[in-house]
């Protein structure tokens, strides 16, 4: 989200119902409060096998969703709802029945933020922004789409077989009752393509996709050249056998494993507050994280929700703490916690604002140097899945594309397991002195761990 200034809400249904709510919950007796308003303009274009437009739709949402809460003595209720009308007694009866669920859900009691400037991360495309003004934007994705067939059309061996793009406008307000008030706007692009890679009968799909905060930021001619090296690769790919030894992960699987799209690693995770508060984090204050000494190159790694452009940069949290870029492990020994405000209060930190982009400083070796070795390397490109168990570190991980570097020679693999624990793994391993970034990521462009173990098919 891109800071704005706090213009508050917008010419909405949705403006009107915050307006009456701010008022009616000022009025309330003996509570707090918080308010989040979230507005998103969006267009979604489906293209079909053929490249046929299937469809273009367009659509707005408002929505508003407050949460009130009620101390009693040193314990606290809260109960969140939504509000989908601006009529004041339909509101009161949601706030008086939120009160009394706050009788049933007592917990600790914490404070409110309150009011702080908001980073300024610029978040938001003129061009989204520009076009969903002048009602053109499923133009702009129509044209994003030409350019992707047009790179398909001189590709032997490859057929794009479908495509989903949209684009969107958010934004967001949040207002509590300790005199917060946070507003900011943020764009987001999302592209997927169905890919097949064939040689006679045999064929091979991929499914890729990419998020981006700008529609510049489509290269699309990277993008397909890209998608359709992996897609052949993978076609042409063996099975592997049973290995030992060190093994690199680049692009997709260096990303899934530091920063997943739907959970955290779990050497983020440990860093919790939330987690240390249930005694479920392992990490004790500069101690290391690993399970054994650590052999090679020791881990940094930051979370920077500040990263212009990033889709995983945030002005703020869910309850409108400013993001901040945070040293959560240095050299190998755990630093600092991602904290609510709820959990900082429990623990009597200080809050961090939102987990952002995971960034890891470079390492000591030269991609050459991670790739090159007496005995076999095994590069990981990608997997099918990664989900470790994010509380023990363990994980088995299938290899959807790989490739066996023996010598001078580069064969590509798929299938096999990656297995291991990813605490035991990150005591020996050594980073890239070149750096990647990505959605989510930027750091090493490699990492290498020098005993994986991969089992074969």
């Amino acid at each position: 989200m891109s800071a704005a200034g706090s213009k508050g809400a917008a010419d909405s249904r949705g403006g009107a119902i915050v307006e009456n709510a701010v008022g009616l919950l000022k009025a309330v007796p003996g509570i707090s409060w918080k308010l989040v308003h979230r507005q998103e303009r969006r267009t979604n274009l489906y293209v079909t096998k053929g490249h046929q437009t299937e469809s273009a739709l367009s659509g707005y949402r408002d929505t508003v969703h407050v949460t009130v809460y009620k101390r009693f003595g040193v314990q606290l209720g809260e109960c969140s709802f939504p509000l989908i009308s601006a009529d004041k007694r339909e509101m009161s009866k949601r706030v008086a029945d939120a009160l009394v669920i706050c009788g049933h859900t007592q917990k600790q009691a914490y404070s409110l933020p309150e009011r702080r400037p908001v980073p300024n991360i610029p978040l938001v495309d003129p061009e989204i922004v520009n076009a969903i003004s002048k009602g053109m934007l499923d133009k702009k994705l129509l044209a994003i789409a030409e350019r992707v067939k047009e790179e398909f059309a001189h590709r032997q061996g490859f057929r794009l077989n479908s495509m989903e793009l949209f684009a969107e406008h958010g934004k967001t307000l949040i207002i509590n009752s300790n005199g917060l008030k946070a507003f900011a706007e943020d764009t987001e692009a999302y592209l997927e393509m169905t890919i097949t890679a064939f040689v006679g009968e045999k064929e091979q799909e991929h499914v890729p996709a990419t998020r981006v905060r700008r529609l510049r930021d489509l290269d699309i001619k990277q993008l397909v050249d890209e998608y359709t090296k992996i897609a052949h690769d993978v076609l042409i790919a063996f099975r592997p056998n049973r290995f030992k030894g060190p093994a690199v992960l680049v692009k997709d699987a260096l990303r899934e494993f530091f920063a997943p799209s739907q959970y955290p690693n779990p050497i983020v995770a440990h860093c919790s507050a939330r987690w240390k508060h249930m005694g479920i984090s392992r990490y004790q204050p500069d101690e290391y994280i690993t399970n054994r000494p650590i052999i090679g190159d020791k881990i940094t790694l930051m979370s920077n929700p500040l990263v212009p452009y990033n889709v995983e940069s945030e002005a703020f949290d869910d309850d409108g703490v400013p993001g901040q870029q945070v040293t959560l492990i240095k050299e190998g020994r755990f630093k600092d916690h991602i904290a609510s405000k709820k959990y900082a209060d429990y623990l009597r930190i200080k809050p961090s604002g939102p987990l952002g982009v995971i960034q890891v400083k470079p390492g000591s070796k030269s991609m050459a140097q991670l790739l090159s070795s007496k005995k076999m390397v095994y590069e990981i490109v990608a997997f099918s899945s990664f989900v470790p168990n994010d509380v023990s570190g363990d994980f088995t991980a299938e290899i959807r594309l790989g490739y066996m570097h023996d010598g001078d020679k580069k064969t590509p693999f798929k299938g096999g397991m990656l297995t291991g624990n990813i605490f035991d793994l990150m005591s020996n391993a050594y980073f890239s002195k070149e750096v990647e970034k990505m959605p989510g990521y930027i750091g090493p462009e490699a990492i290498r761990f020098e005993n994986a173990m991969v089992s074969g098919m």
